[in-house]
């Protein structure tokens, strides 16, 4: 009898853990999927940003330094990453009606699973662009905006 009562306890114990570990994995997801629009946004936002600075550094000649050139080429890889997943999403969008797409709940679970790999591929490209951004900063290198001419 004990055994059976101890047996019970446990499981009861591991089935509330295993809710709570879904609940908020399920949780995480739906904010990730809401979440994709904004990230776009964001993603496009700082690809322009980045193609400011490649710009800049293309009109500043060739770079002499081999850090300052290695870094360079990190971030047009990074740019052309970014890139990729803005026309990637585009190209979804273009598909078919853009309403289904507005909403954070897909009209069916092939949206669901694009947008859920949308999220990563965006969490992916912007952790690299981060990395890429990290490294300036632990190198020294200072990212200069050209002098408008007024």
């Amino acid at each position: 009898m004990e055994g059976s009562k101890l047996e019970s306890t446990i499981a009861s114990a591991v089935m509330k853990v295993a809710t709570e570990v879904i609940g908020d994995q399920i949780r995480k997801e739906v904010h990730s999927l809401k979440g994709v629009d904004k990230e776009i946004v964001k993603l496009s936002n700082d690809l322009n940003k980045v193609r400011e600075i490649l710009e800049d550094a293309e009109k500043k000649g060739p770079f002499e330094d081999k850090m300052v050139k290695d870094w360079l080429e990190k971030l047009e890889e990074t740019y052309c990453e970014m890139k990729q997943v803005l026309e990637e999403w585009d190209s979804t969008h273009t598909k078919g009606d853009h309403h289904k797409h507005l909403s954070f709940i897909p009209s069916s679970p092939l949206h669901i699973k694009d947008r859920h790999d949308m999220a990563k591929k965006i969490k992916i490209v912007e952790a690299k662009l981060d990395a890429v951004l990290a490294e300036k900063n632990r190198y020294g290198f200072h990212i200069v905006a050209a002098a408008s001419t007024s």
